[in-house]
């Protein structure tokens, strides 16, 4: 990996130097990744959805013989997709990781006006397990359409066939059903893998940079506007310590299960209050102090749901909004939650502190 590379090029006939602190930078850099991880991932998901499809059309469904067989023929010819896409997209995030790196150090680097040179060899590693890791998921999630799109077969089939149809009507189902739950999924999940994982080299590489030049600590800074969602109103404007998030990552680093790497990084979520509702946690403690039918942020560890902070105003445009029962920056640091993104196509990003 050549991290002093700064032009990201994800196509081979179009390069573009992109900074990645540019919010519209930024949105480009996620979209072109998308787009490149769906155009080498389309071929294998054709290729098995095709043959999924030829198992099933043409089938008798009215007769019991080989119902339950066909439809397991077309599951494993769907499963190729979680055997073969994960290395097919590890590839691609290895080669586009340094770029992101390199065009973010560098931005960082003119911002205060120093000349960086490259990354040292720990931090280069741990970006590049940013995308290797990312195999993992990618199966996770393949695994997850594929299931879905096995159940949806056997109760279209069995619908079918309780209601009457003719064989060309359940196969016109089929073929629906399983479009829907492979190529109709695939590129909404490429688009969103390529922004977070974009957002996350970006993070862990201005970390790294940080550390590099003697900063202590950073602030998160969200876009403020229209779109931005209340959870990075709230952490808007909040500091932590350079060490902590440094830290994080490399925790991530030696993680391989997806649900692991969750818990590190988590996304909160806003929910609503419910009465004499008691799961919910406010750090270690119970959620009894958050009103019924509030507005709160939380976040989930091992499925339990844990508050940020309840929300007292919403934020709107440029306003951060107002909170109570807020996690404190040491709390915030220690459930992993200053380190973007915290969301699908998450825009904020870090700033130096101090």
């Amino acid at each position: 990996m050549n991290l002093s590379h700064l032009t990201l090029a994800l196509d081979t006939t179009v390069t573009k130097r992109l900074d990645p602190l540019v919010p519209m930078d930024f949105l480009g850099l996620a979209e072109r990744l998308g787009a490149k991880l769906w155009r080498t991932v389309r071929p294998v998901e054709q290729a098995s959805l095709a043959a999924a499809l030829e198992a099933v059309i043409g089938v008798d469904w009215r007769t019991d013989g080989g119902v339950g067989k066909e439809l397991d023929d077309a599951a494993r010819e769907l499963a190729r997709i979680a055997e073969e896409s994960p290395a097919i997209v590890t590839a691609e995030l290895e080669r586009a990781v340094g770029g992101i790196a390199s065009a973010t150090r560098a931005s960082l680097g003119r911002a205060v006006g120093e000349q960086l040179g490259a990354m040292s060899r720990q931090h280069a590693a741990t970006l590049e397990h940013l995308a290797t890791s990312q195999g993992s998921f990618v199966t996770n999630a393949a695994r997850q359409r594929i299931d879905d799109a096995s159940d949806a077969a056997r109760r279209i089939v069995a619908r079918g066939i309780e209601q009457g149809l003719d064989n060309a009507t359940i196969a016109g189902r089929l073929k629906d059903a399983l479009e829907e739950y492979t190529l109709g999924r695939s590129e909404v999940y490429y688009d969103q893998l390529a922004a977070t994982f974009t957002a996350r080299a970006r993070s862990f590489a201005t970390l790294a940079t940080m550390q590099d030049m003697g900063v202590r600590a950073y602030r998160w800074t969200a876009s403020m506007d229209s779109r931005c969602c209340q959870v990075c109103r709230f952490l808007h404007g909040q500091t932590a310590r350079v060490s902590s998030g440094i830290e994080r990552m490399r925790q991530v680093e030696s993680m391989g299960d997806p649900e692991a790497v969750r818990d590190l990084l988590p996304w909160p979520r806003i929910g609503t209050a419910k009465p004499g509702d008691m799961r919910y946690q406010v750090g270690g403690g119970s959620m009894s102090s958050v009103r019924a039918d509030s507005k709160y942020l939380y976040y989930e560890v091992r499925g339990e749901r844990r508050l940020m902070a309840r929300v007292d105003v919403a934020g709107e445009g440029d306003q951060r909004g107002r909170y109570a029962n807020k996690l404190s920056q040491g709390e915030l640091e220690r459930a992993g939650l200053m380190v973007p993104p915290c969301h699908g196509r998450c825009r904020c990003r870090l700033e130096i502190a101090e």
